[in-house]
């Protein structure tokens, strides 16, 4: 059986984290990158991969989504898991509910034109 942190690995990549928590990054290649969240800085040192995980190069700190969240809240490792899951979680409804506000706006779509092709027939 699969532990929590097994589970959200399997779920969440670091990019989608890292989106979660710090905004719309700048891409260099297949890395994300962004001002460090630790300090303030004029230039984005704080590089996320999917492979390498969370690296600042300015301090040297290195890591993966369990530890950039851990640091980020200051989190006991119990707690780490189930704070990813739960903005997973979030934004996966919210995903639900756009896929279904979008199906929606199909049908309705296609039951004007269904409406419009009966009326030129009439």
């Amino acid at each position: 059986m699969l532990n929590s942190f097994e589970l959200v690995k399997q779920a969440v990549t670091p990019k989608q984290v890292a989106t979660k928590y710090l905004g719309s990054p700048a891409k260099w290649g297949n890395t994300y990158m962004y001002k460090s969240p630790f300090r303030n800085e004029k230039t984005a040192s704080f590089a996320v991969s999917d492979i390498k995980g969370f690296t600042d190069f300015a301090s040297g700190w290195h890591s993966d989504m369990f530890g950039f969240v851990k640091e980020l809240y200051t989190l006991s490792n119990r707690h780490v898991a189930l704070k990813i899951k739960a903005k997973d979680t979030y934004v996966s409804k919210r995903t639900e509910l756009q896929n279904k506000a979008d199906d929606l706006s199909v049908v309705m779509k296609n039951d004007i034109i269904i409406s419009r092709g009966q009326s030129k027939s009439h």
